[in-house]
């Protein structure tokens, strides 16, 4: 039978309550995490997650400032993280960031860099909080270039740019780095945008295990050029992406693209949404490429907000 979490956290602070000699005080904060543990678990198992993390807590605090056990504190804390992301989002981000200072501190970066993902992803699909999670997703990845290039500065955009195109750059790092450019493009930052999918774009095609993301990272790009209302950048960026890759030249997102073109310049606001209208339905057009295709058709034709049909 399942202990009371209550009766095991009553146990536990008065076990850090009545704190003997210094010799039997190690054996009495043990016994303290111990029962916080078992609270969390007992918690858990009756589905309150919110005095399940805080009982995680709590034990990764005793281990972090008086067992001297940094690893199970930092483990506690994920533990925490976990349970608490659903109910209480300032206190999981309160634990993660421990976690990810920790692993910095270790020189691990590789991990720090992970769970700032997950910290960017609990913002973005949570909190709705697009330029936090933009900024953790950053973070992110200058931590992995940071593991991928020991003893250098974390890189920043025109760094990694330069590091993926003629270093190789790095798989993790890129992961985030496409988040960012995804949210830069919502955020209105077109141009951070299609610096970074044009590099992704570059190591894709130099790695053969890569090269069916081209297509994505180019017409993601091209999309971006579009909602920026600069109709000869993106006619002269249409050109760039034949000579980057010619398989993506005979491509349907490249003729679309090339047809928009077209119709911003002669101002055929009609032909513009009937081009994206009949694209999608032979095609997938995520939330994404809608809002942006939406937002280049504003850009030129002034329209208020509207979904395609």
């Amino acid at each position: 039978m399942a202990q009371d979490p209550q009766t095991l956290l009553q146990k536990a602070e008065k076990s850090l309550q009545g704190m003997g000699f210094f010799w039997f005080r190690k054996r009495q904060y043990e016994n303290a995490a111990l029962l916080y543990l078992q609270a969390a678990t007992a918690y858990t198992l009756q589905y309150q997650h919110l005095h399940a993390g805080m009982a995680y807590e709590k034990a990764a605090e005793i281990h972090s400032n008086y067992l001297n056990n940094p690893d199970d504190a930092i483990s506690y804390r994920i533990k925490a993280f976990n349970v608490l992301k659903e109910t209480d989002l300032h206190a999981a981000v309160r634990n993660m960031t421990v976690v990810v200072e920790r692993y910095c501190e270790k020189g691990d970066f590789n991990r720090a860099a992970r769970h700032l993902e997950q910290l960017g992803h609990v913002h973005e699909t949570q909190s709705r909080d697009r330029k936090a999670a933009m900024e953790l997703y950053e973070g992110a990845a200058n931590l992995y270039e940071k593991a991928n290039m020991r003893g250098c500065a974390s890189a920043k955009l025109g760094n990694f740019v330069h590091t993926f195109v003629n270093q190789g750059g790095s798989r993790y790092a890129g992961r985030p780095w496409l988040k960012v450019a995804d949210i830069a493009a919502l955020e209105g930052d077109y141009h951070k945008a299609i610096a970074l999918y044009k590099a992704a774009a570059v190591e894709a095609i130099d790695s053969f295990l890569m090269t069916v993301g081209v297509r994505e990272y180019l017409f993601k790009a091209g999309i971006c050029y579009l909602a920026t209302g600069d109709i000869v950048a993106a006619r002269r960026a249409l050109v760039d992406f034949r000579k980057m890759d010619s398989a993506f030249a005979t491509q349907p997102e490249l003729a679309l693209l090339s047809k928009l073109v077209n119709a911003m310049e002669n101002r055929e606001q009609e032909t513009f949404t009937h081009l994206v209208e009949e694209f999608g339905k032979a095609h997938s057009l995520d939330d994404w490429k809608i809002t942006l295709l939406q937002v280049a058709e504003n850009a030129v034709f002034g329209l208020d907000d509207e979904d395609f049909a």
